[in-house]
């Protein structure tokens, strides 16, 4: 059985990327991190930036940091 909570809330989409030599639509990726019960979904152009972006809502959304950057997952939207 599959958790909705566990789903990837921004499967399909793209970003826009205004560098280079126009306009163009891009790939983008999401990571999840799971601390203390809690989901932290970080999105970007990038896997690295959707990274930052998961440990960053964690970090600031918890008082003590229990995020740790081992247990992100990230996926391909």
């Amino acid at each position: 059985m599959i958790n909705p909570a566990d789903q990837n809330p921004n499967k399909g989409t793209l970003a826009l990327d205004m560098s280079g030599d126009g306009p163009k639509l891009v790939e983008t990726f999401t990571c999840k991190l799971v601390s203390q019960g809690s989901r932290f979904f970080g999105f970007g152009k990038s896997e690295e930036e959707a990274r930052k972006d998961a440990m960053g809502k964690c970090q600031g959304r918890t008082l003590l940091s229990f995020c740790e950057k081992e247990k992100i997952t990230c996926e391909k939207n």
